[in-house]
């Protein structure tokens, strides 16, 4: 019986240890300090959201940021500005976004190619709600691929517009317009030119919308909605019908004043979750279930907030990027109260844990924008954040080792995300993984996992044989 038992035993040790082998992810590069390099950059102004591209493909992002207008020194149109390393100072980039003399206000700015001929185009939403100003609107500056802009076509959409995602809703390879307004959420979808739009919006909720994301939800291949309210109320999702109509859904788990919002698979289980940002009660994480089916609206939700801050003011800007190597990706968050930045690792579902707690990121005024991007062009990302009093100001974030700049993977939304597919194993059309090479994601994420199982069944074959052979 022992001898029955036994390989039994040792065989399941060795299941359990490739299990473990194989839910286990390293991180590749530690973060452990960062370096200010804010000269250049304006410090006496008001802004709202930090947006990040490298728009004339030279392996350097910019950033882009939007004047807000609520209080002083309040700051009109919209700055560019790209790292020169020779310097070591930030230098206005490109041309034809508005100035400082525009009379306009803008919330968070979307970034994508809106009409199919390969150069980075911006969506500017005009906020009026709070701010001087009554001309209402989504402008759209088509782009060169070399920084320089023009206004193409405004969208009048007859109220103010805070914040603006693009990505292809439907999958139909056009690029679309999703938008948190006064009324609540709204979507425009492309049709590859940059001055013709077909809207189909949820309902209205009557109520002001802040925060928006866009992500598939339910895993059927078209991404979905998530708002977040300026009210006392909870999370609203939208999800789309392939007839490009939206079902809405309430998220009742926890309700409050709402700003940022992502919508991403943070523990890569390959359903979409939620990050939210909100008044008071600092960020929460939600890890979902896709559902429930491919397709449904079954949606559960298991708070994944552990190690996030629970308090503070307004948490606003949410962003998200894999800066350790290992899939997973980070957040990174401003708080409006005290002008901080905070960046957490993500070790889900173990929880989060702030990084650079001994040197801070400190937004300076009002902290309500913060992003990543490559500012030196070493392919690892940094961090940039920005405020209402203090302007913005910019980190090299440093540590050792290497991560790349990947994004992350669908379902997620993300920055700008243009392509989806209804191949649940693929992530893009190209097969490329964002770090400029042409291999194939899984294949080289699932090296280690195939050495490991033959490693597994040799060890496993070579023990029964010789516990076949003592039973001879």
């Amino acid at each position: 019986m022992r001898r029955t038992a036994l390989p039994t035993v040792f065989l399941s040790l060795l299941l359990l240890v490739a299990t473990f082998g194989l839910a286990q992810t390293d991180h590749t590069r530690q973060i452990d300090g960062r370096n200010d390099i804010s000269d250049g950059l304006p410090q006496d102004a008001s802004f709202n959201t930090v947006e990040v591209a490298d728009t004339n493909g030279d392996g350097l992002d910019e950033i882009y940021l939007g004047g807000a207008g609520r209080n002083n020194p309040k700051t009109q149109g919209i700055r560019s500005y790209q790292y020169d390393m020779a310097s070591g100072t930030w230098e206005k980039f490109g041309s034809g976004l508005p100035g400082g003399d525009s009379g306009k206000y803008y919330g968070a700015l979307g970034i994508g190619d809106v009409d199919g001929d390969l150069n980075m185009d911006l969506v500017a939403p005009i906020h009026t709600k709070w701010y001087d100003g009554n001309t209402n609107g989504l402008e759209i500056y088509t782009g060169d691929g070399s920084g320089n802009f023009d206004l193409d076509h405004t969208i009048d959409c007859g109220e103010s517009t805070s914040e603006v995602e693009l990505a292809d809703l439907d999958g139909d390879g056009n690029m679309d317009i999703a938008a948190s307004t006064l009324s609540g959420a709204r979507a425009w979808f492309g049709s590859g030119s940059a001055s013709s739009w077909n809207e189909r919006s949820p309902g209205s909720v009557g109520q002001e919308g802040d925060g928006i994301a866009v992500g598939d939800l339910n895993g059927d291949g078209l991404l979905d909605l998530a708002l977040t309210i300026y009210t006392n109320t909870h999370v609203r999702f939208y999800v789309q019908t392939p007839a490009r109509t939206w079902e809405e859904h309430t998220f009742d788990d926890i309700k409050g004043v709402g700003f940022g919002i992502k919508i991403a698979d943070l523990d890569l289980d390959g359903n979409a979750d939620i990050l939210w940002g909100t008044r008071g009660k600092g960020v929460r994480a939600w890890l979902g279930n896709g559902g429930g089916s491919r397709g449904g609206t079954d949606f559960q939700w298991t708070d994944a907030s552990a190690g996030l801050h629970d308090s503070g003011q307004d948490w606003t800007q949410l962003e998200l990027a894999d800066i350790t190597g290992d899939g997973r990706p980070e957040l990174l968050s401003a708080r409006s109260s005290g002008g901080t930045v905070h960046l957490y690792l993500n070790d889900l579902p173990n929880g989060w844990a702030e990084i650079l707690t001994d040197t801070p990121l400190d937004g300076g005024g009002s902290a309500y924008g913060a992003n990543f991007g490559d500012w030196d062009g070493d392919d690892e990302y940094d961090c940039a954040a920005c405020s209402w009093g203090s302007g913005a100001d910019a980190w090299i974030l440093t540590g050792e080792g290497t991560a790349g700049t990947g994004e992350p993977d669908y379902p997620a939304g993300g920055k700008d995300p243009s392509d989806i597919t209804d191949d649940d194993d693929s992530d893009d059309d190209t097969g490329n993984d964002g770090d400029g090479d042409d291999d194939d994601d899984e294949e080289d994420s699932g090296y280690r996992e195939v050495i490991m199982v033959v490693a597994v069944i040799a060890l496993v074959g070579a023990f029964l044989g010789r516990a076949g052979r003592r039973r001879q």
